[in-house]
């Protein structure tokens, strides 16, 4: 197994991901349970945008850096190979879409649906829009 050593800069914010994500995922399980008094969507959209901003904080931390100093998550020997940027950006998008629908109809469960076919259906165009690590 091979060692890779990624900027400091892409470890930095691998290690603070996990704050960002949990705020997040309090947040927005706070802002939902306010606005819809529904515990298990609320849940749902929140865990939602924490697991999406654990996937874009490195992912923006990697294509900040200068190309030639990016290395492709793939080479890190505990990684999954996907695009991390599109599906963080995929569950970001789906988490909102499906709060703002839940609000604007009177069944939460809508707003779920919504925003988990936002989720597939974006990964594809995220994936070649969005730089690869």
């Amino acid at each position: 197994m091979t060692t890779v050593e990624f900027p400091e800069r892409v470890r930095r914010a691998d290690r603070w991901a996990w704050v960002g994500s949990t705020l997040v995922t309090i947040g927005l399980f706070s802002v939902g349970i306010l606005l819809t008094a529904d515990v298990g969507f609320s849940a749902i959209v929140g865990a939602g945008a924490g697991i999406a901003t654990q996937f874009l904080v490195p992912y923006a931390a990697s294509v900040s850096l200068p190309e030639r100093e990016r290395l492709p998550l793939a080479d890190h020997p505990t990684a999954d190979s996907f695009h991390h940027g599109a599906a963080g950006g995929g569950l970001l998008l789906g988490s909102l879409v499906a709060l703002g629908v839940g609000l604007a109809r009177a069944d939460p469960l809508v707003g779920l649906w919504v925003g988990a076919f936002l989720v597939v259906a974006s990964y594809v165009p995220l994936s070649r829009l969005l730089p690869e690590r």
